[in-house]
């Protein structure tokens, strides 16, 4: 293993030091990580279009310009790749789907130019389901989980946390309907952060639902998440949806003692919605915030699951409008998954539609009075470690019930649209990961942040990193 290997498998803080100071090369590093992702890549199955030109010119530049004193930030040299739901001028932006697949977009996303503007590297886009829902279009692989390639690897945003894991890029971008970054973050052994709706630019985002649509990141490391979360953070005109509202320092929350925080639990709605070692895991985690100075109160989130059994339905819904124009003419190219959504939610009836929002506006109220005694809930990203691949198909068929269940921890905050954050908090008896989940109150990502990075200080679980050779051998 070479110098510049192990440098791709550390963190952007410890590496952007490095690179600024000129002990490391973007050149030399950007060999190192397209290296890696030539021989590991096939079988992770995490990059749908790799521009290795592209990055080695762009680390030529960057190179040069922090020589000659000109350092852009920590982003700057820095190697990663995005999901292929954002536009991309001139490189395919194919969003998981057969209709779109040679599709090449005239602008880039706001998250692109801000990268850009920030000097990282676009090493290429990454693997995600056919539209950024549950199942991957019968034409393309998913993506393989490095912990155990017969696990699944997670919904929409699967490639970019399986690349981030993998050490295939040093972060991405993703986005977050349902759970698609706190999926892939929790089975994956990674950090995902969902800032709260509105806070980053949806702007040259293909769209799936409108109203629960966030865009977010994903990193090995709750600095390196606030990292990106700096670089790309803030309003923008294009996007009438945009917070006005001033963004703050988040890599600086990082360095910030966790003691005064109040941290939602609710005992009982882990025991229902997980299994017995999530839930005794979330359990632990809640003893080392205390221990790190946060103060645990009770709470009670009951109110939550009935919300998510209208997922589908509002999100059906939303997706129906932003295929207007190639549903149902174009319904035969789709995945079976992604079409029976559409097809379901084409028959909805207004009174269908009015009641999930009365259910909507109702939650969110219970909701509201829960932050009004706590910062922070502290909940799993997931109920259940990573399911086999016999269980959750490239094609899912989920009842109604069990879909809920799943949606059980995620769904309702991209309906309320509070930041969470997930990170590592164990391992389950199998030696897959488990994800803590920190929800914070709006416009309050410096809360989790700084919560999140107190319980990395205290537990270290997030230096831990798939046994890669073995999976692949195995598999």
């Amino acid at each position: 293993m070479t110098g510049y290997d192990i440098l791709c498998q550390s963190s952007i803080s410890e590496v952007s030091t490095l690179l600024r100071s000129g002990a490391a090369s973007p050149r030399d590093l950007t060999e190192a990580m397209l290296a890696r992702i030539t021989s590991l890549g096939p079988a992770l199955g995490c990059y749908v279009t790799v521009v290795a030109e592209r990055a080695r010119q762009q680390a030529i530049v960057a190179e040069r310009e922090i020589a000659l004193g000109h350092w852009r930030g920590p982003l700057h040299g820095i190697p990663m790749g995005i999901k292929d739901i954002f536009y991309t001028r001139g490189i395919p932006t194919g969003v998981g789907s057969k209709i779109l697949a040679d599709w090449v977009p005239t602008y880039d996303a706001h998250v692109v130019e801000r990268l850009d503007d920030a000097g990282a590297v676009l090493l290429g886009k990454h693997v995600m389901t056919e539209f950024a829902f549950s199942g991957y279009h019968p034409d393309f692989d998913p993506p393989r989980n490095p912990w155990n390639a017969d696990r699944w690897s997670g919904v929409s945003s699967s490639g970019s946390a399986v690349a981030v894991a993998s050490c295939l890029s040093f972060g991405s971008f993703g986005t977050d309907t349902g759970g698609s970054i706190r999926y892939p973050a929790a089975v994956n052994g990674i950090v995902g952060i969902k800032p709260t709706f509105g806070r980053i630019s949806r702007y040259g985002v293909f769209p799936f639902a409108d109203s629960l649509d966030h865009v977010g990141a994903f990193a090995r490391s709750v600095e390196d998440a606030a990292i990106l979360l700096d670089a790309v953070a803030g309003r923008d005109r294009r996007d009438p949806l945009s917070l006005r509202v001033p963004v703050e320092r988040y890599r600086a929350a990082t360095g910030r003692p966790a003691k005064g925080l109040a941290i939602g639990y609710d005992e009982g709605y882990c025991a229902r919605h997980a299994s017995p070692e999530v839930a005794d895991a979330i359990a632990d985690a809640t003893i080392a915030l205390a221990d790190a100075g946060a103060r645990i109160v009770p709470v009670n989130i009951a109110a939550l699951f009935e919300l998510c059994g209208y997922f589908s339905l509002v999100a059906g819904a939303e997706a129906l409008l932003a295929h207007v124009d190639t549903f149902p003419s174009r319904r035969a190219e789709m995945g079976p998954a992604f079409a029976g959504l559409l097809d379901a939610c084409a028959n909805a009836s207004a009174i269908d539609l009015a009641r999930a929002q009365a259910v909507w506006a109702r939650v969110a109220a219970r909701l509201d009075g829960v932050f009004d005694s706590v910062d922070i809930l502290c909940l799993p990203s997931m109920g259940v470690p990573a399911p086999t691949l016999e269980e959750v198909a490239p094609q899912p068929r989920l009842t109604p019930e069990a879909m809920a269940e799943y949606l059980a921890f995620t769904a309702p905050f991209n309906f309320s649209g509070h930041p969470t954050i997930s990170l590592p908090c164990g391992l389950s008896s199998g030696g897959l990961p488990l994800s803590l989940q920190l929800v914070g109150r709006a416009t309050r990502e410096v809360d989790i942040i700084t919560a999140a990075a107190a319980f990395e200080r205290a537990t270290k679980w997030h230096t831990l990193r798939p046994p890669l050779p073995e999976v692949f051998q195995a598999w």
